[in-house]
């Protein structure tokens, strides 16, 4: 008899454990989409992509990439979808950042973009705009390494994240400097 009252709340315990992760799933995304954030920039690309240009509640700069472009910001919000954590992509001393940058501004932005091959060249452009590039001077680099480098190490990683809905089709790619 007691093995049987086990049995039956051991049941009970592995029916209710569905119902406890999707609250538990559903609370940290409403608690991600009560972050503050302002959209600074709004642009549509040759590539057909939709990219925001965003400064968050700490003032860090996020490009934010629709990769579906079909479905509007408020679309995309309503959907359940999930945010993969940040990886670093590349990373570059704040030297190397601010001679490309200058390179930029002197010979025109494609010869940056080879340099930053794996950043997609809308996120470069709407970094460097973010950071005012164009309003810095005629050397702007090593204010916008500086800009870029927001915690202060001497070296600028370029970091993404995606979010996929329930089935891991990809619907926003972010990407920030640190």
């Amino acid at each position: 008899m007691k093995m049987k009252k086990m049995l039956i709340a051991g049941v009970f315990v592995l029916a209710l454990s569905p119902v406890i992760s999707t609250t538990v799933a559903s609370t940290t995304v409403y608690a991600e989409s009560q972050k503050q954030e302002e959209v600074l920039q709004e642009k549509n690309l040759d590539d057909g992509k939709k990219y925001e240009l965003i400064q968050e509640d700490d003032g860090s700069i996020v490009v934010r990439v629709y990769e579906n472009t079909g479905k509007s910001r408020a679309n995309v919000a309503s959907l359940p979808t999930y945010w993969g954590s940040w990886s670093t992509m590349v990373s570059f001393s704040n030297g190397f950042v601010a001679g490309a940058v200058n390179t930029g501004l002197a010979l025109g932005i494609g010869h940056v973009l080879s340099i930053f091959s794996v950043i997609p060249s809308g996120v470069l452009e709407a970094l460097l705009e973010g950071a005012s590039w164009t309003d810095l001077g005629s050397m702007p680099g090593n204010d916008v390494a500086n800009f870029w480098d927001i915690n202060n190490d001497g070296s600028v990683s370029f970091q993404k994240r995606t979010k996929a809905d329930k089935w891991g089709n990809v619907e926003l790619t972010e990407w920030r400097t640190i």
